[in-house]
């Protein structure tokens, strides 16, 4: 008898380590990724990055540019963001509705043009439609697209099988 229950609980924790894993492989957010160069190519050092929900109108994320002049705002939620860039010099830039979505890396390169702080450039974004930052194949299906499907009784298991 006791050799059944250990390796009963033997299963058990082998179970638990296995499904562990499969529950931190869930991913909520995504990446925003870029870099900031004048309109000679130069990287622009110590830029204001603003990142600020569309919807919300709540800034999200505010970061400054490396001596390489990029940046990386990591875990933001899925969602369309404004994303505001500033420089000492420079014409403040705006690009409006950058949608991020699940596990998405999304690169965004800005050019800034040398002029008055009273200038603003704005730019509207639409969502990219070719995912390339990482080599796989992958389909992001939005809350709108899974209320308009037909699934029997709105099973989320269903989604699986599309």
């Amino acid at each position: 008898m006791k050799r059944y229950y250990g390796f009963k609980f033997l299963v058990l924790m082998l179970s638990l380590v296995v499904l562990s894993g499969i529950a931190v492989g869930q991913e909520i957010t995504g990446v925003l990724t870029g870099s900031v160069k004048d309109s000679n190519g130069a990287a622009v050092k110590g830029a204001t990055v603003t990142i600020t929900d569309s919807q919300k109108k709540l800034v999200v994320r505010t970061t400054t540019t490396d001596e390489n002049g990029s940046f990386t705002a990591s875990e933001l939620h899925v969602g369309t963001y404004d994303v505001t860039v500033e420089a000492q010099n420079f014409k403040k830039h705006v690009e409006s509705n950058v949608q991020l979505d699940v596990g998405a890396r999304r690169n965004l390169d800005v050019s800034l043009e040398a002029g008055n702080v009273e200038e603003v450039v704005t730019v509207q974004a639409d969502a990219v439609a070719v995912e390339l930052g990482t080599p796989t194949v992958s389909t992001v299906i939005n809350g709108d697209q899974a209320r308009e499907l037909s699934l029997n009784n709105r099973n989320w298991v269903q989604l699986i099988t599309l």
